[in-house]
């Protein structure tokens, strides 16, 4: 794959594998070879993301919270990022016929019970989870506001929230409208949808939510069992991720290259295939209060996010390659297993290898 190493990465990379010892590239090529391998994102060109649910766990709206057993909810959202603009639309339906206050309801047979709410927005920014490039392997922030690409933690719209609420009106106009990505909670959610100011809450589980990134450039270092740097490599790559089920099919484009004699035959271009599996969420890894914290920082924002709507995960990759070296007439074969950080932006793995 043809890849610009962001300034500073392999170094930062090399750190994060000479604790692991990961293999030793044999002298002799027509021998199995075993390569460690680090690396992270670099930047990506372009995202989509198409994500739908029906089940509010929690809708608070104008400080009213309304008992479950009240409302049918629905949401959809349709986004776009180019590099760190955002297209698109969002848009959510609540409707029911018991009210939002009983107590209220059953003494004054009067009072209009009906619920029906509905909120629309045109997406036109993002509260980022990631920026590239990967200036500081702690801060996954570290290039604002320059960053050339960001990934989005929260999508970030302006519309409207109007409908009735148990006999009142709602009428909110001109809103900035948050809607939680499902990376920052996979395999359901639940995630968060809801006004800047907290006028709106909501929590809702989602039944399907599928991401394609495409323009993806990832680099790393390849080091020897000691942590000495061998070569390093490249990779342009397309990811399609399931969010629900957990599960992302990759494919692209890698290149090895910087290898010496007598390795000089690694060095060498192709292709790539492989699945990757978001495994289940680990002890500890609920992140609501940082992301609550980060939202806050934003002037003019005051949300308190619903429990659970956030949580930290990793992932697992397996695939395959076929190479062709530089060398004339020699290709380079062979299966790829790596593990991702949590969050998933930098990983390191092994590669085992065959010159053919």
């Amino acid at each position: 794959m043809k890849s610009r190493l962001a300034v500073g990465i392999a170094s930062a990379l090399i750190v994060m594998l000479s604790v692991a010892g990961m293999g030793i590239v044999t002298a002799k090529p027509q021998a199995p070879i075993v390569l460690g391998l680090a690396g992270a994102f670099v930047n990506v060109d372009s995202q989509e993301y198409h994500s739908a649910g029906s089940n509010a766990t929690l809708v608070s709206i104008l400080g009213t919270q309304l008992p479950r057993s009240s409302y049918n909810f629905s949401y959809s959202i349709d986004a776009s990022v180019q590099g760190t603009a955002v297209s698109g639309g969002v848009r959510f339906e609540l409707h029911g016929g018991e009210s939002a206050n009983s107590s209220n309801s059953s003494s004054n047979s009067n009072n209009n019970s009906s619920v029906s709410v509905e909120g629309q927005a045109q997406l036109v920014d993002m509260v980022p989870a990631v920026g590239f490039p990967l200036t500081d392997p702690t801060n996954p922030l570290a290039c604002l506001p320059s960053c050339t690409s960001e990934v989005p933690g929260y999508f970030v719209g302006v519309g409207s929230v109007q409908g009735n609420l148990s006999g009142q009106p709602v009428s909110l106009q001109n809103v900035l409208l948050l809607v939680e990505s499902a990376y920052l909670n996979p395999f359901g959610g639940p995630i968060f949808i809801g006004t800047s100011d907290g006028s709106v809450s909501i929590a809702t589980t989602y039944d399907s939510a599928i991401s394609q990134w495409s323009g993806v450039t990832s680099g790393g270092a390849v080091l020897d069992s000691s942590g000495n740097l061998v070569g390093q490599f490249g990779m342009t790559s397309k990811l399609t991720e399931d969010l629900f089920g957990g599960n992302e099919t990759d494919h692209g484009q890698i290149a090895l290259s910087g290898f010496v004699s007598p390795n000089a035959v690694l060095n060498s271009h192709g292709e790539f295939h492989g699945v990757s599996m978001i495994p289940t969420a680990i002890a500890g890894s609920d992140c609501t209060s940082m992301a609550n914290a980060q939202l806050n920082s934003i002037q003019g924002f005051s949300v308190v996010l619903p429990a659970g709507t956030c949580s930290l995960t990793g992932s697992n990759s397996a695939g395959s390659f076929v190479l062709h070296s530089l060398v004339q007439g020699k290709n380079v074969k062979g299966d790829y297993s790596i593990g991702w950080s949590v969050p998933a932006i930098g990983f390191q793995g092994t590669v085992i290898a065959r010159v053919v």
